[in-house]
């Protein structure tokens, strides 16, 4: 089951898991911010991925975006054709989609 899955139903939330978080708006996006082994950034096809023991630290992350009912965005936000997983973005990229997506009304 994905993280996305087992959020509970508040309008607002913070989440996290080993190598990224997740924010829910106001508004019902949640955006999921990943930077750990396996996500598509500088530590991906590494063989060591952790920074220091428990530690993750990564120069870029993938997002992605969804709805309540579990409906990727990702695309409305980034401007790429599909709506599933975009990765190596910048922090600064990153944080203009997380304004992106908190200012969106549905």
């Amino acid at each position: 089951m994905e993280m996305h899955d087992m959020m509970e139903n508040s309008k607002s939330l913070f989440g996290s898991n080993p190598g990224g978080m997740h924010m829910r708006f106001e508004n019902g996006l949640t955006i999921s911010i990943q930077f750990g082994k396996s996500n598509y950034c500088e530590h991906r096809n590494k063989p060591d991925r952790l920074s220091t023991p428990n530690v993750w630290k990564s120069v870029d992350a993938e997002v992605a975006v969804w709805d309540y009912e579990n409906n990727y965005l990702t695309g409305l936000f980034i401007g790429h054709i599909g709506n599933g997983v975009v990765g190596y973005l910048s922090t600064d990229e990153v944080a203009d989609i997380i304004h992106k997506v908190k200012s969106y009304t549905p």
